[in-house]
């Protein structure tokens, strides 16, 4: 998944809910910070942390650190990425507090696997 689908997500939430934070973790090799546009962002709303990584193995590592300890009850979370990457940050958000049903995901991509 590209930065460019993920900022169509993030507009998606955006329209759900006038009032409620939004906070996004993007880890990539090098990311590309102007590939994250946003139609109509709302500073007050949206929080953008960025990881970057040389490989995936530094993300593995850096993603779980970067999200929160606790959680507030209702939060949602949407992971995307490498699988590792997501089961890492699943692990991380269940320790906060999230249910597993709090917790949507889709990997898009493995070591060594293809077809996802």
């Amino acid at each position: 998944m590209s930065i460019a689908s993920n900022a169509a997500m993030v507009e998606r939430l955006l329209a759900v809910d006038g009032s409620a934070p939004i906070d996004v973790v993007v880890g990539a090799p090098e990311p590309d910070r102007a590939d994250l546009t946003l139609g109509e962002p709302s500073t007050d709303r949206l929080r953008i942390r960025w990881l970057a990584a040389d490989d995936a193995d530094e993300l593995r590592t850096q993603m779980p650190t970067a999200l929160p300890a606790r959680l507030h009850e209702g939060t949602q979370a949407c992971i995307t990425g490498e699988m590792k990457m997501m089961q890492a940050a699943r692990q991380a958000l269940q320790r906060a507090g999230l249910s597993r049903r709090s917790i949507g995901s889709h990997a898009h991509w493995t070591p060594g696997r293809r077809g996802m």
